[in-house]
């Protein structure tokens, strides 16, 4: 199944090597204009950035201008317009607290870093998780140490 995807995991992803994991998991990752300029375009040189252009299964889709939501950044709010307007039974990709708010306020399923790779474990792509937590809390995860321990603890490892 797909996903719609906002750009800190890709960006993630990409800095640990393991952009695959969201192919594998979930097969095609739709962005909007605003998540593929931030990634691809905005900082020549990014992690992803050629990765995320050049990948198959990475594709941009507009969405109607009416459909922005604030607060949020134009990334995050485009991701989520995004999900309600054209693919509302479609998981979306996001780690940013306010939005997952916002993306669960609107009955979206929403799937954080974290929840990509335990989709990926326990689909079988990847063997553990931890491994690929601490490359994430090293490339800029923000999540606390305390909660990394704790779940890593929960799913035995």
């Amino acid at each position: 199944m797909p996903a719609v995807s906002d750009s800190s995991p890709l960006i993630l992803f990409a800095r640990i090597d393991r952009l695959d994991l969201l192919r594998l998991v979930f097969e095609d990752v739709i962005v909007p204009p605003a998540v593929w300029r931030e990634v691809v375009e905005a900082v020549p040189g990014r992690a992803g950035a050629a990765e995320v252009r050049d990948a198959w299964w990475i594709r941009r889709e507009d969405l109607p201008p009416s459909a922005m939501l604030a607060p949020l950044d134009a990334g995050e709010a485009e991701a989520i317009a995004l999900a309600l307007v054209r693919h509302p039974r479609l998981p979306i990709l996001l780690d940013d607290g306010p939005a997952r708010r916002v993306a669960k306020g609107a009955g979206l399923e929403v799937v954080s870093c974290v929840g990509i790779l335990l989709l990926a474990r326990t689909r079988g792509v990847v063997p553990a998780v931890r491994p690929h937590l601490l490359d994430l809390l090293a490339a800029g995860l923000y999540l606390r140490r305390n909660a990394a321990d704790e779940l890593l603890r929960e799913i035995g490892e």
